[in-house]
């Protein structure tokens, strides 16, 4: 018997860039961030292009981009300087994001995780509210890529709904 790992029955596709009004829809506003200072962020999303996407692939993926074995799955790769996310457009989370730790000569404590924005590359439609954890007695929020390991970029390109995932308080104890 030979194992062979099984073919994909979905692949990503390109994630349409929303209309940034719409994203006020989604209840992910800072209070400590301009709308000056959320434009230059998300311009900076939107920044690479095919060449360093494919450098930021070759970094994040060296055994090649997970592959997804379910049928008919909507999802879109999503590029930033210290990870990359396969984001679900079906079921509005994070199916895997993929990073590389580099050697750590310090590190930074945990910040609040309170001032999360909507990411612009993906559609209101299937991006997720930040008002549902906000309130939530039984859930939280958890991001797969912590900010506090950003290398190259800035903290706030790991503060972005599109690395939430739900979570129960008690387990945040623990990942973080």
């Amino acid at each position: 018997y030979k194992p062979v790992h099984r073919a994909p029955l979905s692949l990503d596709s390109p994630c349409e860039t929303s209309d940034p009004t719409l994203l006020s829809l989604l209840q992910c506003r800072c209070s400590s961030q301009t709308t000056e200072m959320e434009e230059k962020m998300n311009t900076a999303l939107l920044a690479p292009n095919e060449e360093t996407k494919a450098s930021l692939r070759r970094l994040h993926h060296p055994f090649g981009t997970p592959q997804v074995t379910q049928p008919d799955v909507s999802f879109c790769l999503l590029h930033q300087s210290d990870y990359l996310t396969g984001y679900s457009r079906d079921i509005i989370v994070p199916l895997w994001v993929s990073y590389v730790i580099k050697p750590l000569f310090h590190v930074r404590a945990p910040g609040p995780e309170e001032c999360v924005r909507a990411d612009v590359r993906v559609p209101p439609e299937a991006s997720q509210l930040c008002s549902r954890f906000k309130n939530h007695p039984r859930l939280t929020f958890g991001l797969l890529h912590p900010p506090y390991l950003n290398d190259s970029a800035p903290e706030t390109d790991s503060l972005i709904n599109s690395n939430m995932v739900p979570m129960f308080p008690a387990f945040k104890n623990v990942w973080t």
